[in-house]
């Protein structure tokens, strides 16, 4: 046998070995149920996976704008799955399971394309496989976004990578551009279209431009960048998107990192850069949600992190000749985190997430089992000692993975590990009592909600979901202690104010729903739909101070509702009526129907 058959059979070996890890490992997820973090959103509450894949359909994927990301491709696969297997779980789990053995055979071959080195490339694969902070990628079926987004990102990269060989090799430029530069441009649309989270590509095709392809010393810088043209266009084009997307996204609870002080956002980057490097070495009971910290991180993390990344970052350049691996698996790993360490923020809540490494470990394990494989052709008395080490790091890895997949088995399984892996989570209190209610243990709901509210009591929702489970239990008198709260509160969600005046209406307490209703009024307008919501906020609030028996006071804000549209004061004067038809369950309409004739009549 050759070397070229035994390289095949080696990567065959290695392909096969993948796969079989993958499958013992993770299949366990197809028991798992959905979460009531994002699942409902993309799955189990979205009307469009009931109908199937069809034409209304495709249409909803690509002109949807929201959640807050726009990735029409994700969510036709998503109909694709809900036509094959329902609403059940298992078949989501399914498929983005084989996403991810693709993702991983794809870096295997990758790592072969780029060094022809069958060992480097199958150790390089296999970390990536087994890895757990890479589970939150596709254990979460909401994050189908993230290997999706990964597998067109690894095929765009490996027809660059043939693009750029074939052209070394054979100087055939135009079928070189026609059958893999491409492709490459293309696949990397369908990435972005998957998950904008690959917007640092254009970086890393730099990188392996240095390293290991060597373009510095057969192409000019000129050439080198302006190959790059097509794909920074992309980039810009989807930022632009996704801050669309974001601006634009339905209310969810959100402690959003760009909500704090620039500069606090800058010093903790470091911290957060040392965290996923400390994770990454040492992956055993990882957080699977991890809240952005509101207060000041401690001086001593600031200073010791930028002084770690400072001092490893200068000694990879100082070695840049001899090790040009090293600078370039760190610089992969630095910069494709660069979106992902809370400078910019499109509405995340999180200080780390395990899945944001997904494309950042390919760099830095490809540059550190590099290194491993030089060490023990230099030196061949410790090569049994390395093989070791990167035989029992793999096993000790899966056995982490294995063991940490088991927390994403149920919502309750999931939010309990996020309480005992991390200090004062009341977000995750939160969603663990949401779940409760959900189940309708009512008891355990308050429990756990309580204990919310009690470390952030500044946030209307906890309020909110805290007095709907006293008012199930029946105690209404303190489900609207909480209720009356969110104003004390002082949210400025307009939607949120909204409906609770509505609530307030439905149980007589007139003057509380005026309250809400003028919160919302004078609340700044943050997200564009909660204009509605405002207007809407002019009309209930006239209705309210009608049956209060303030006819004046109510006219001023009916004539400012019927005014919100000064091209169709017709239609919301019919509106108008109709609307406050709808809403009188418990209350009399007439006497605000008579005020709104009477504008209208004026008008």
């Amino acid at each position: 046998m050759n070397k070229s058959d035994k390289n095949i059979s080696g990567l065959i070996f290695g392909a096969l070995t993948i796969t079989l890890l993958c499958v013992v490992i993770f299949a366990q997820s197809l028991n798992f149920d959905f979460l009531n973090l994002d699942d409902n959103l993309s799955v189990t509450l979205n009307p469009a996976m009931y109908q199937g894949l069809n034409l209304e359909g495709i249409k909803w994927a690509f002109t949807t704008f929201s959640n807050p990301y726009y990735m029409p491709i994700t969510r036709i696969s998503f109909l694709i799955d809900s036509s094959i297997y329902g609403i059940k779980p298992w078949g989501y789990h399914l498929t983005n399971l084989i996403l991810h053995t693709l993702n991983a055979l794809l870096v295997l071959y990758l790592m072969w394309l780029l060094s022809n080195k069958l060992l480097f490339s199958v150790i390089t694969a296999l970390l990536f496989a087994v890895h757990p902070q890479h589970i939150e990628a596709f254990i979460w079926i909401s994050e189908r976004k993230e290997v999706l987004s990964a597998f067109f990102g690894l095929l765009s990269l490996i027809c660059y990578v043939t693009h750029i060989k074939k052209k070394q090799t054979h100087n055939d430029q135009i079928i070189s551009n026609i059958n893999y530069y491409l492709p490459a441009i293309l696949f990397f649309l369908f990435s972005l279209l998957s998950k904008p989270a690959w917007m640092t590509m254009p970086f890393v095709l730099l990188l392996i431009d240095w390293w290991p392809l060597k373009r510095n010393k057969s192409d000019s810088i000129r050439l080198i960048l302006m190959d790059k043209v097509p794909f920074v266009l992309l980039v810009v084009l989807f930022i632009s998107i996704t801050l669309y997307s974001a601006a634009s996204t339905v209310d969810y609870i959100s402690n959003s990192a760009q909500t704090l002080p620039l500069i606090q956002r800058i010093l903790n980057s470091g911290v957060v850069y040392i965290t996923y490097l400390f994770l990454t070495i040492y992956p055993a009971d990882l957080p699977v949600y991890f809240p952005y910290p509101r207060g000041a991180l401690p001086a001593w993390k600031i200073i010791g992190s930028i002084f770690i990344l400072f001092t490893v970052t200068s000694l990879f350049i100082f070695q840049r000749k001899g090790s040009p691996h090293l600078l370039t698996g760190w610089l992969w790993f630095l910069g494709t985190l660069v979106p992902m360490i809370g400078i910019v923020s499109a509405g995340e809540s999180v200080f780390i997430a395990n899945r944001w490494t997904y494309l950042a470990h390919i760099g830095l394990f490809a540059g550190c089992v590099w290194a491993g494989v030089i060490y023990s052709e230099k030196y061949t008395q410790i090569k049994i000692y390395l093989g070791l080490l990167a035989f029992f790091t793999i096993g000790a890895l899966a056995v982490s993975s294995w063991n940490q997949t088991k927390h994403w088995e149920t919502s309750e399984t999931f939010w309990k590990q996020a309480i005992r892996t991390t200090d004062n989570n009341h977000f995750a209190h939160y969603m663990l009592g949401s779940y409760y209610l959900d189940m309708e243990r009512t008891d355990s709901a308050i429990s756990e909600l309580e204990k919310a509210y009690h470390l952030e009591s500044t946030d209307a929702f906890y309020a909110l979901l805290l007095g709907n489970a006293y008012g199930i239990k029946g105690d209404t008198s303190k489900a609207w202690e909480y209720y009356e709260k969110i104003i004390t509160i002082g949210s400025s969600n307009i939607k949120l104010l909204t409906e609770m005046g509505l609530a307030s209406l439905d149980q007589n307490r007139l003057d509380i729903g005026l309250k809400f209703f003028q919160a919302a009024i004078d609340s700044p307008v943050v997200r564009p739909h909660h204009q509605r919501y405002k207007y809407l906020a002019l009309l209930y609030a006239g209705h309210a101070l009608t049956m209060l028996d303030s006819p004046t006071e109510a006219t001023s804000y009916f004539g400012r509702f019927i005014d919100s549209d000064i091209d169709n004061k017709p239609g919301l004067c019919v509106y108008a009526q109709n609307e406050l038809q709808r809403i009188s369950k418990q209350t009399d309409p007439s006497r605000s129907l008579e005020l709104i004739n009477t504008i209208c009549a004026k008008s």
